[in-house]
């Protein structure tokens, strides 16, 4: 288990150093091209602007670079409980991030087909060709966006993550173990001591409690059900007591 773990966190790392390449490059060309598309902006043009997703996409996507390339300098050096549970949470916050860097994308597609392709008679010759490569920068970064999630989901188990559901609605949550002071040895569904597991076994038993007490007390309130034991049997005396003659 211990050489499948490290091959595991091994393969996660160097993916983390490619996007950590991948969204430096794709962040600050994209923010680059915003700038330059910010600057040539013909002020007659009626409509947002096209540029905008090359501020989003190249803020967050910088951003997320810098991420990855901490937790590919900082993984194989995360031996001790503090360090596994600092390398967790940042690869949580890295996780949600992505997902903002998602809707960042997505919002820089919509601007730059509205502001840019729609008005292309419109826009110069510059302004027609930096709205196309944002639109396909906005779309390598959907897909960067969209893998990172997957290397997170697919490895984030090697440094602790776990998925659970919260919630009365079951929404799934990331948890990392390192925090809440669980051994290593529960992460892994096949160990036969998994705190994680007997937790949520136990969780499940009491909602089921709770569910069977609800409906014992909706039965005794409209008389459809169970309501209670036979009645005690009646007390003796230890004598027997006579009528008079």
């Amino acid at each position: 288990m211990a050489g499948a773990d490290e091959e595991g966190k091994k393969k996660a790392l160097t993916y983390y150093k490619i996007l950590a390449a991948v969204w430096f490059v794709l962040g600050a060309g994209l923010l680059i091209l915003a700038i330059i598309a910010t600057l040539n902006r013909d002020p007659d043009l009626f409509g947002p602007p096209y540029f905008i997703g090359g501020y989003i996409a190249g803020i967050l996507g910088l951003i997320v670079a810098l991420q990855c390339g901490f937790i590919a300098y900082k993984g194989p050096n995360a031996t001790s409980n503090e360090d596994k549970k600092n390398l967790g949470s940042l690869i949580q916050f890295q996780y949600m991030t992505s997902f903002f860097l998602i809707f960042g994308c997505i919002v820089g597609l919509i601007m730059a087909g509205i502001g840019g392709i729609a008005n292309s008679d419109e826009l110069s010759s510059l302004n027609n060709t930096l709205a196309i490569v944002i639109m396909v920068g906005c779309i390598i970064g959907l897909v960067c966006s969209i893998g990172s999630i997957c290397v997170v989901s697919t490895y984030g188990k090697y440094f602790g993550l776990i998925m659970k559901r919260s919630g009365r609605k079951g929404r799934m949550v990331m948890v990392n173990i390192h925090a809440t002071g669980v051994n290593d040895s529960t992460v892994h569904p096949t160990g036969n001591s998994s705190r994680v597991n007997e937790l949520q076994r136990e969780n499940e038993l009491i909602q089921q409690q709770i569910e069977l007490q609800k409906q014992l007390n909706q039965q005794q309130q409209y008389g459809g059900g169970f309501t209670g034991g036979p009645p005690p049997p009646p007390a003796y005396t230890s004598d027997p007591v006579y009528p008079p003659r």
